[in-house]
């Protein structure tokens, strides 16, 4: 992993964040920043812009803009717009990420638990959503929900908001994004002993000190073979929350290998079973035809995008002795 102040080639971003927040950190400036974002068309002249921030100096005004141009703000033709980064800026103030912060104490919101039936609380705090079970430790759910997000959802729709944007922090470590500095990352197959026997996704940026993990369910739930297999019996995996889906909330799978880590995952829906197979680092093969001998058809082969890991999926059907891991 990359030192959190270099840059990979070994340059140092310390002077440029401290740059950076210096041009910020003025109150004209993020006046003209909001109010070009306000502007009809999302650009201005010198003089549209000077009357949407209502400063009445123009050497002053012209000073501040000169400061943000290049970076911020980009200049054409004598008109001013947000560039892409002064658009992202915007977003997270508007979002509440750096001005705001809220509390919601635990409610009820009507579902139960997959494991004891217990009814799931859901809260929010430091800028996370959370979905629990009072009494099964490991039953929970937790991602990050900017808090002006958060207000437009209304505080008893917290398990609503960590659904939405849980669904889209997957996606995004699915796509090879990290979720904090937009960087690549890569998936890492992990087996964890520690507190509770799990096997999971990890997504480490080598940008920034962020590591994410998700559960093999979530790592497996926008696969073809896997949405097509649940639209077979009557689950619409777009539509039912995340606490609703036992593939999702239970974690681990039966470990078959440690070196490198081959991990089974059983998905069960009626009487039949979509018995997933997943692997670091291992060659493709042909699993378009039944496997001879087996039984059992291998229906799908996961690609995801920068992926070390393969995945192969089976049908067979549902045993009682045999339960979901």
């Amino acid at each position: 992993m990359n030192e959190p102040n270099k840059h990979s080639d070994g340059t140092d971003t310390a002077e440029e964040m401290t740059a950076t927040f210096a041009t910020l950190g003025n109150e004209t400036r993020l006046r003209i920043v909001r109010s070009l974002w306000g502007v009809p068309g999302g650009e201005a002249t010198f003089s549209e812009l000077q009357a949407a921030v209502g400063m009445r100096d123009s050497g002053q005004f012209n000073y501040h803009l000169n400061k943000l141009v290049g970076r911020f703000v980009q200049k054409d033709d004598n008109r001013y717009r947000l560039s892409s980064a002064g658009v992202l800026v915007l977003g997270a103030i508007l979002s509440g990420s750096y001005t705001t912060s809220d509390r919601v104490p635990p409610y009820a919101f009507g579902d139960a638990c997959l494991n004891c039936d217990a009814t799931l609380l859901a809260t929010y705090e430091d800028e996370h959503a959370r979905v629990f079970c009072p009494t099964c430790p490991t039953f929970t759910l937790s991602t990050y929900v900017p808090p002006r997000i958060l207000e437009q959802y209304g505080r008893e729709q917290v398990h609503v908001a960590l659904d939405h944007w849980g669904r889209l922090t997957v996606e995004t470590l699915r796509l090879g994004i990290c979720t904090n500095c937009h960087s690549r990352v890569d998936p890492e197959l992990r087996h964890q002993t520690e507190d509770v026997d799990v096997s999971l996704v990890a997504y480490e940026c080598e940008r920034c000190p962020k590591d994410s993990q998700i559960s093999l369910g979530m790592y497996l739930m926008r696969d073809p073979a896997v949405v097509s297999f649940h639209h077979e019996h009557g689950v619409n995996l777009e539509s039912e929350p995340f606490w609703r889906l036992p593939f999702l909330m239970e974690e681990s799978g039966d470990m078959l290998s440690e070196e490198p880590v081959v991990v089974e995952k059983r998905i069960r829906a009626g009487d039949e079973v979509l018995l997933a197979t997943i692997r670091e680092d291992h060659e493709p093969e042909d699993s378009d035809k039944d496997q001879e001998g087996t039984g059992r058809e291998v229906h799908h082969r996961s690609e995801e995008v920068h992926s070390r890991i393969d995945v192969t999926f089976e049908r067979e059907a549902a045993d009682e002795t045999r339960v979901e891991q």
